[in-house]
């Protein structure tokens, strides 16, 4: 009777566990004063002071983000003299310039209550289906040493009273 007890209690926590694992964000990391400064910096440049600039050379920055210890740019259309541009005004080791994806904004369909987008969004769905992927693969490794440690506690509490 002990032994069913040990196992439904093991059985709920790994339960507990698994959902605790798949409730956590694998990405909240502290991002460092000085790259939030770096990208208030960034953002004032390119989007107000000197947004007129950018738009007499043909470039659309698209987004600016913390990524790691730099500020990733956005820019559209993008090309190594593009990305020089803003590497010469900025530092090469404090951004990063990519490739830039242009917001789409969607059409709602009030009756259907559907939200629609005239866009190819498969890009963004693929990074998206990726990082998730790459995130549940350490929530499935976790559960399985879980249950393997479960098994083999369970089997060494029924071998000791045998």
């Amino acid at each position: 009777m002990k032994q069913i007890r040990l196992f439904f209690t093991l059985l709920v926590f790994v339960g507990v566990l698994c959902s605790f694992l798949t409730s956590v964000n694998a990405n909240d990391e502290e991002i460092p004063e000085e790259v939030l400064k770096m990208q208030a910096e960034v953002d004032e440049y390119v989007f107000t002071t000197n947004s007129e600039d950018f738009e007499k050379r043909g470039i659309m920055v698209t987004h600016t983000g913390p990524l790691g210890d730099k500020v990733e740019v956005g820019i559209t259309p993008f090309s190594e003299e593009n990305a020089n541009y803003l590497y010469q005004l900025f530092g090469k080791e404090k951004i990063q310039v990519v490739e830039g994806i242009q917001a789409v904004t969607f059409n709602s369909d009030f009756d259907s209550g559907m939200a629609t987008s005239t866009s190819n969004l498969d890009e963004v769905t693929e990074t998206t289906d990726e990082t998730k992927m790459s995130q549940m693969t350490y929530v499935y490794v976790a559960i399985g040493v879980v249950l393997i440690a479960g098994i083999i506690g369970v089997r060494k509490a029924l071998t000791s009273r045998g």
